[in-house]
């Protein structure tokens, strides 16, 4: 049962996520407690998962405290003397390095969890007799017991989508989220020849609803490297009559009627790429789609 209410008209949660608890007993005292955070692309159904590529996010999380599990490592961070030009500028393209701050990966499924509104108690946890390293079995809440684990290995930043009218200074959701990250973790790291340099961004989903010029001019400003080295949010980093042609800043991969015919579901497949002519034939896409 979906515990949130459907207040507007379009746009509702359609998050692919688990979040899934166990208890590792390969230990020879006791076992230990972790949450495994998924995120992904697919629908729960055979087509999706059998005839479609997707991508997936997974880590796994130990409980706090001093008998917690050990945390894993982040394979994927790197030393920042191993990106060091003899000039001693980084000419690495971003984040992560072994020296940034843990990321805010807590707080942000946290609040992600708090749109729901859901706040039913309940016990997570079985009983393990006089386990010291066992979780209370007292009842908490989801967002209650999402805190109780370590975040701070995360290997990736969340970046929620939240259904509603949200004012556009709110950082926590959406593309200005998005915008906040770029800032924060990857143009800190460029260094200004690289960020001077524009590059189309590469666009690739399944579905396209009502978009409209501005909003995707939006966007694009939200991804842009030369754009998201300030750190105005709201405002766009051209002026409105100086605004470059979309053409040149995005660019939409989406199959051809013959493509989606000669894909091993055939035009069944199609079902999966929702999208009606008013919405995708408008003026303002059609120099964007590509192959």
């Amino acid at each position: 049962t979906n515990p949130l209410g459907l207040k507007i008209p379009f746009g509702v949660h359609h998050t692919k996520m688990f979040l899934m608890g166990y208890e590792d007993r390969s230990h020879k005292i006791s076992g230990k407690h972790y949450i495994r955070v998924v995120v992904h692309t697919a629908n729960l159904l055979p087509g999706d998962t059998n005839f479609k590529v997707q991508g997936v996010y997974a880590q796994d999380f130990p409980l706090k405290g001093a008998n917690a599990a050990p945390l894993f490592t982040n394979p994927y961070k790197r030393n920042r003397s191993d990106e060091q030009t003899k000039e001693n500028k980084t000419t690495c393209r971003g984040w992560p390095f072994e020296d940034d701050n843990p990321l805010p990966f807590e707080d942000d499924l946290v609040t992600y969890l708090e749109s729901y509104r859901y706040l039913t108690k309940q016990s997570w946890f079985y009983a393990f007799g006089n386990d010291p390293d066992s979780p209370s079995s007292e009842p908490i809440s989801l967002t209650q017991l999402v805190r109780k684990y370590d975040y701070s290995k995360a290997w990736a930043v969340l970046i929620p989508s939240v259904p509603g009218r949200h004012v556009v200074t709110c950082d926590d959701f959406g593309y200005v989220k998005l915008r906040k990250t770029i800032i924060e973790k990857v143009c800190k790291h460029h260094d200004a020849e690289i960020s001077s340099k524009r590059a189309p961004v590469l666009c690739q989903f399944s579905s396209i609803g009502s978009l409209s010029s501005k909003w995707l001019q939006k966007f694009a400003s939200a991804v842009d490297s030369s754009c998201t080295h300030t750190t105005d949010l709201v405002n766009n980093c051209f002026p409105e009559k100086d605004q470059p042609p979309l053409a040149s800043r995005l660019r939409i991969i989406w199959p051809t009627s013959e493509e989606i015919r000669n894909s091993i579901e055939g035009y069944r497949g199609g079902g999966s790429m929702p999208g009606t002519m008013k919405n995708i034939a408008k003026d303002f896409l059609v120099p964007l789609y590509h192959r």
